[in-house]
Order: structure tokens, then sequence, then C-alpha cells
């Protein structure tokens, strides 16, 4: 069968359809409008359905100045197919409008106005909606009569598979995607995955090809209606943001609509598509297909991230292509101007801020020879498969905090904890209710306020968190943790190294613009960093911010502009709004590039300052260049 023939019966068969059913007399004009056609078309129909008509025991009447009717011959055999069994192409044609108007069009539908247009009976309605459920009872989604109105119920992922299920089988039936969606919507789906292979140099299968089309078709339609995917409120916020790789894609593709159409996609929006390329096998294409120029940059920014973190990446080879194939990507997406952007960027430099900083240092430093700007939401993208290497090579560990009390009091209880703990292992709260439900796979070990039986090792403490529940913490820590792992000690002595008395200035600015300015002449005069520096601290605050909810400031520059790697701090008279958060103090990490491999340790050391109890207590009471240098057991 051609394309276009399909639509051709079904539309005959309509029109025999109303024809027989009709009680009164119809112009060609009301058969044009029922069918959504041309009265010439009608013409047309009439003359090729009247010898079947005929044959069925009915004739066609043309009623000069009213219209046209039909006769029934009783010494003919009836039209079995449309009085009894209905089940020629009508009925499939009217199913399939009654699920476009529902979902679709969201055209509210009354039972009997769908009988009364169809020229059927309310029970057969009722059957196409039976009929209906039973073919896609695997979506999830059904078809509901209440109240004689005629409704869909089910969640928003379960009725777009039911849509993609019936755009499937209407398609297979010679029906055009335009014909079922808005032909814009259509064309731009279209044209971003055909161009999406042009750019990617890869060539999409076509089934693959149709169907991610029909996915972002349906799904577009969906959010423009407002109707999205819903969020997974069992997941846990840490898998969220390990998850942020295999969105990236889908953040790419999807941002080329939001720039043609006015439409918005939430981040389970982006998770629910980035399913459907992974199944559809649409991804990056192979590291091949980098330019050698651009794999050796990458090669140094491993080779770095070894040194800092003193593991072997390359052992990981999986991660080290899909490493590479995603640094191409960021680079592709930075020099052509598409911003993706983290919607969980706060909640991963939250969690791993240590991570954070170091991987920006070392994309940084590479960033002149890429010819890129970056973003804060790339680096966290990035940041994510260095994270992986260290929750594979163990030297990070996911801990759940179950606490049934407020959020105060449990904010209280986390602070205490990541006090104990090193600055890479991981923290994330849950209720009693939500760990009990969700999937610890990803967990290595659980702090508990309350007595509870869970499947990983689990350490009971009091919601007050006195020093023997630090003490208890800190042995089973080491007991879970390092049981198979030397016990490696950190070097309290490296902060030291770098800071200076003379560094660390007063001061009563108001701004963080003053601050900077204050610093950086201050260290020009020193001979530490170059004037220039300035210029870069100001960019580094342009791309994102610095400032964290412990009330610091980390700000940092380009390498190239620092003669000597040194750590300096300003500590405010008052406290003032750096960008996200009111700060007491800003701590300089002015690192030189031959120095880059020291730079973990320095933040180590810096994150541990910054989440220490004495640091906090001073911030209450009032913080001065002199009771800092004791906090830290100054001596120089």
């Amino acid at each position: 069968m051609k394309a276009g023939e399909g639509m051709v019966s079904k539309r005959l068969d309509q029109l025999m359809a109303i024809l027989i059913k009709q009680k009164k007399v119809l112009t060609v004009a009301d058969y044009a409008e029922l069918l959504g056609v041309s009265k010439r078309t009608i013409y047309s129909d009439l003359d090729k359905i009247k010898p079947l008509m005929e044959k069925k025991g009915y004739q066609i009447q043309t009623m000069p100045g009213q219209g046209i009717r039909v006769q029934k011959n009783t010494d003919v055999a009836t039209y079995d197919n449309i009085d009894d069994g209905e089940e020629d192409y009508y009925p499939e044609t009217r199913r399939f409008i009654l699920l476009q108007r529902i979902i679709i069009e969201e055209i509210p539908c009354q039972i009997e106005d769908i009988s009364d247009e169809f020229y059927v009976s309310v029970s057969s309605i009722r059957n196409d909606i039976d009929i209906l459920n039973r073919r896609y009872v695997t979506s999830g989604a059904q078809l509901c009569v209440e109240k004689m109105h005629i409704c869909i119920k089910g969640s928003e992922e379960q009725i777009q598979r039911l849509m993609l299920m019936a755009s499937e089988d209407a398609v297979s039936q010679s029906m055009k995607l335009t014909e079922i969606y808005d032909d814009v919507i259509v064309k731009t789906c279209f044209d971003i995955i055909r161009s999406f292979e042009d750019i990617r140099k890869m060539e999409i299968p076509e089934h693959y090809f149709n169907h991610i089309v029909n996915i972002m078709v349906i799904l577009t339609t969906r959010c423009i209606q407002n109707h999205h995917i819903q969020a997974l409120q069992d997941a846990l916020l840490l898998d969220k943001i390990m998850e942020q790789p295999n969105m990236l894609l889908a953040r790419e593709i999807l941002s080329f609509i939001t720039k043609k159409i006015t439409v918005e996609f939430t981040e389970a929006d982006y998770h629910y598509f980035a399913n459907y390329l992974i199944a559809d096998r649409i991804q990056f294409p192979s590291t091949e297909t980098i330019p050698e120029t651009e794999i050796e940059i990458f090669y140094r920014i491993i080779h770095k991230m070894e040194e800092l973190l003193n593991v072997n990446i390359f052992q990981y080879e999986d991660i080290v292509k899909n490493l590479l194939l995603h640094l191409h990507a960021m680079v592709f997406r930075l020099r052509t101007g598409i911003n993706l952007q983290n919607e969980l960027l706060e909640q991963t430099k939250k969690e791993f801020g240590s991570m954070f900083e170091l991987t920006w240092f070392v994309l940084d430093s590479e960033s002149e020879a890429l010819h890129i700007k970056l973003s804060e939401d790339e680096v966290g993208f990035v940041m994510i498969h260095f994270q992986n290497i260290v929750d594979l090579e163990k030297k990070s560990k996911k801990v759940l905090l179950i606490c049934p009390l407020g959020i105060a009091s449990s904010q209280m209880v986390l602070n205490r904890i990541k006090n104990v703990l090193p600055p890479l292992d991981i923290l994330e709260v849950a209720s009693v209710e939500k760990a009990l439900r969700i999937n610890l796979e990803s967990i290595d070990f659980i702090i508990s306020t309350v007595e509870i039986e869970m499947r990983k090792p689990t350490i009971v403490v009091s919601a007050l968190m006195g020093d023997m529940d630090i003490q208890n913490i800190r042995a089973f820590y080491q007991d879970i943790v390092f049981q198979k792992e030397k016990k490696r000690s950190v070097d309290k002595s490296i902060l030291s190294q770098y800071l200076r008395a003379e560094n660390i200035l007063v001061g009563n600015e108001t701004d963080k613009e003053t601050v900077i300015h204050h610093m950086v002449t201050h260290l020009v005069e020193k001979g530490i960093v170059q004037k220039e520096y300035e210029a870069t601290l100001l960019k580094r605050e342009q791309q994102g911010a610095t400032d964290n909810r412990y009330g610091v400031a980390i700000p940092h520059g380009n390498l190239n502009f620092v003669n000597k790697t040194t750590v300096s701090i300003w500590i405010g008279e008052k406290p003032i709004k750096w960008t996200n958060h009111s700060v007491h103090m800003a701590i300089f990490f002015n690192v030189n590039k031959q120095d880059l491999m020291s730079c973990k340790a320095i933040l180590d050391e810096i994150y541990h300052l910054i989440k220490s109890e004495e640091l906090e207590k001073l911030f209450e009471t009032g913080i001065t260049k002199k009771n800092f240098l004791e906090c830290i057991d100054w001596e120089e």
C-alpha cells in the first residue's frame, strides 16, 4: 500500500458509515466539515463509494436544494461490516481520533457527544475504550469514563508511553506524524536529529531515528502543555548527581528545541529522554573522531588529575573513553555557545567541593590551549567522571545519615559528622521512611540517630552527638573503611607552608570587587602575583560563585599570573554578601602553575578549616586576626 492510501480507505469507509447511520439529510458541505476535507473531495469520494454502496444494498440519492441521503434496498444484503461488527477501518480511525482529542489536543469529550458525532451508539464508544485499554495495557495508562466524561489516567510517563504506542500503530498504517502532531514540532525534531547526525558524523539506523523523533515530538508536545515527567522522589541525591554525564546528550539535543520552540524541560524530562537515547543507541561518536591536537590536551588533563588524586586513571579504559568523548563535546559546546544548565550544580559543589575546585584548576590550566572559556556547569559535569574513579578506588565513601528529626537538628548532626570524616567523603541525609525504600547499593555505611535494621553496616548515635558519639564514629569509620587499607594521616603542616601572617588582611569592605582589589594590590606589592591576576579573579567570579554555606569564599584566578604559591586571607570586620552567601572570610587560593600538583593537599586543608567547629564559633563570637591565628595554632 502506498503512503496515503490507508488514510483514503479509512475516509471512504467513514463516509459510508456516516451516510448509512444518518437520520437526516446533510449537505456536501456538512460531510466535508465532518471529515476535514474539501467539498470537491467529497464529490469524488461519493463517486468512488457508489458501486460498493449499491452492492451492499444502499442507494445514494441527491436531493436538489436539500442535500444527500441514502435509501436502503431491502432486497440486497446489508452492509454487515458497518451495521454489525464495526470492525473495518472506520472504528480504528474513530478510536485513534478519540485518543488524539483526549491526550494530544486535550479537548473535553463527553461520551454522548462522541457518539452523536460518529453516528454510533454510546455502547460502541465504550467498546472502543475497552479495546484501546486492552491494546495498550502495557503502557500503564487507562482511558476512563467518569460522569459521562472521557478522561485519561496514569502517570505522565505512562501517558507518553501510550501516545508512543498509538502513534507507532498509526504510522504503521501509513499515517504521517504531521497528521497526528503539530507539523512545526515534528519538522523541528526531525531536523534536529538529522543535524545531530551530520555534526557528530554518525549514522543512526532508520528504526532508531524514527523512534527517537517520535519520542521527542511527544515529549515536546506534552511539555508545551505543561505536562512533565514526575521526578524520582526515591532516588538519592548522590545517585542523581553521578548520573549527570548520561544526561548531557539529552540536554544538548533538547536545547536545540528550546531555541526554536517556546518550551521548557525539567530535570525529570531530561532523565526520561536520556534513557531513550541509550535504548536507541544514540550516543557520542568514537574517540577516533577527536582531533589529535585535542587528544593531546585531554591526556594532559587526565595526567594532571592522576597526580593530584594519586590514582591510575588510565586503568579504567571505559571511563577514560567516556571522559575523552565528554571533553570533546564540552569543547564543542563552549566554542559554539551551547549552554547546558547543570540543575544539580549547587548540590554538586556542596557535596564535592574539594573535587570541584581541583577539576576547575586543571581544566583552567588548559583552557587557553583549547580556546575555551570555562563555565561552572561544564566543570561540574566533568568532575563527575573523576569522582567516579575516586569511588572505584575507594578513596571516598558514601555515608547515609538517618535522622527523623527536623531540619535544624539534622543539620546540627550532619555538621558534626562532617568534622569527623575526610573532605572527599560524601554524606546524605534521609528520613527513616525514605531509607527503608531507597536502593542502598551505592552506600558504604549508615549513621543513624534511631535503632533501625538495615542491610548495610550501621552505627547508632545520639541525636545530641556528644563526644563519645564522635569517638565511636571515628572508630567505626576506621574499622569499616580502612579494614583493607593502610591508614594514612593528613599533613597538618601543609597550610602553614603557604600562609604568612602578613598576608592576612582585615578590612571593612562591603563588596567582593573591593575585597579582591585590596588583596591583589597587597600581593602585587609583595611580588606574589602580577597585576593581571585581578582581572582573572573577577572573571572567575563571573563564571560562577566561589562562596559557600560555611561563610567563606575561596577566590582563585589564572595560574599564569601567580609568581609564588600563597594562601592569603581577608577577614571582614562585618560579614558581606559575596555572591550567594554572606561571608566572614575570603581565603585566596593563589597557585603557581609549577605547584599545581600541590593544590589538592592545600585544598584539603582549606576545606578541613572552613568546616571546623572552631572556625564556626569564631564567626559567631566575632573573628579577628589574632583569634584566627590562635585557632589554627599559628607558628611562624
